[in-house]
């Protein structure tokens, strides 16, 4: 049965491409901040099952590894999830622009952090759900395999 470490050892390299795939017409740092965001939301998500169903026994598998829930869940989320990215994107280059025209240089430290920051959710989100989908990939092949409800 898949334990944490192979659940993060599948799930953050995921997250991180996918996040990475999403990116790819970013410029650097962002992209960057991106790809480290998928990394970040692969871990999450990659963990995120056994956080909402804890691995107290072997028979642990409730909502959190549902069949049925997750699939709503992430068919609701891939749907939306351009339209997310593309409004955190806007705001990060809102962020970037306030950031360029701003003289005081601890204002403009701010702008720039929240500029990483929102691209580092932006990746996170796409991580996040990659991560999800390769824990419940692991689980179903397991002998206990996911409940459908």
């Amino acid at each position: 049965m898949p334990n944490r470490p192979i659940h993060l050892a599948a799930a953050v390299p995921l997250g991180t491409l996918v996040a990475a795939h999403k990116a790819n017409e970013s410029n650097s740092l962002q992209y960057l901040a991106e790809v480290a965001g998928g990394a970040l939301g692969g871990a999450v998500g990659g963990l995120g099952p056994d956080w909402v169903d804890p691995p107290t026994s072997p028979f642990h598998r409730g909502v959190g590894h549902s069949v049925a829930v997750s699939c709503v869940l992430t068919g609701l989320a891939s749907q939306r999830i351009d339209a997310w990215q593309a409004w955190l994107r806007e705001e990060a280059a809102r962020f970037r622009c306030l950031q360029y025209v701003t003289v005081d240089p601890l204002l403009r430290a701010y702008y720039g952090i929240c500029y990483v920051l929102v691209c580092l959710v932006s990746g996170a989100l796409v991580g996040f759900l990659a991560g999800w989908g390769s824990h419940l990939a692991l689980d179903f092949g397991s002998v206990r395999s996911l409940p459908l409800i």
